[in-house]
């Protein structure tokens, strides 16, 4: 199965909780705060392609287990 047993609600959940890191790790990040100083900024580019492709593959070499790939991105 190319989604390793998971559901694409499961994913999402996954891909939303990526996001959600990369906006906090952006937040406390002094020289990106700087740059982008509001948090709707932060949230963009946590948005983007490339934390998505990170989440991806971060969930991919944990075999599609989730709180090994999760803990991973923290």
């Amino acid at each position: 199965n190319a989604n390793g047993g998971l559901t694409e609600k499961q994913i999402e959940q996954f891909l939303i909780v990526a996001r959600s890191i990369g906006t906090f790790a952006r937040a406390l990040d002094c020289p990106t705060a700087l740059k982008h100083p509001s948090l709707h900024m932060s949230a963009a580019s946590a948005s983007r392609d490339a934390t998505l492709f990170f989440a991806m593959d971060t969930l991919h070499k944990h075999h599609y287990d989730l709180a090994l790939a999760t803990c991973s991105l923290v």
